[in-house]
């Protein structure tokens, strides 16, 4: 065990990447323990493809990389004042959710808050999904559907008018 402050799981939950406190990068290793490959990675956010084979992470743009730290490709480069994080990647690694706080081409965010952006893996065909009309909004996580059709996220703002308390919407 670790003491991590974020972490993500393959869709068929054998790899687990993390960024530890003990240790200034992101690692990946098997749901067993095996194939640890620590520090590969500058980056605290990230997500992986469901069958592990690949992890998406974000210092200075989008990148994917081979679980071991290899192969890194940048998929899309900052262009300010986007600062994308990594949020989630759709069951078949072609769809990718990220968050960010600036306004994209074509989108809206008048207040500045996050809101949560879909592309594809390429950088392409990017959206804005969500139009929160909240400052300083906090988005916790992100889950795609297998098939990207859908994105879940987690806020604690009041989103709907039902959480006076700030405890967390879906």
């Amino acid at each position: 065990l670790v003491t991590a402050q974020g972490f993500s799981l393959s869709g068929n939950g054998g790899k687990v990447a993390y960024w530890a406190f003990q240790s200034p990068g992101l690692s990946t290793v098997n749901y067993d323990g095996t194939d640890l490959h620590s520090n590969i990675l500058t980056s605290v956010d990230s997500a992986l493809s469901d069958d592990g084979q690949s992890v998406f992470y974000s210092p200075g743009g989008i990148w994917k990389a081979n679980p071991d730290g290899t192969a890194a490709v940048l998929v899309k480069p900052y262009v300010p004042p986007l600062s994308y994080t990594i949020a989630a990647v759709s069951g078949n690694s072609g769809r990718l959710a990220v968050l960010d706080n600036g306004v994209i081409p074509g989108g809206h965010n008048p207040d500045g808050g996050e809101e949560v952006i879909a592309m594809d893996n390429t950088g392409s065909n990017v959206h804005q999904l969500t139009d929160l009309n909240v400052p300083a909004s906090v988005i916790y996580s992100v889950v795609a559907a297998p098939d990207a059709s859908r994105v879940f996220f987690l806020s604690a703002d009041d989103l709907t008018g039902a959480n006076a308390e700030h405890y967390g919407e879906i």
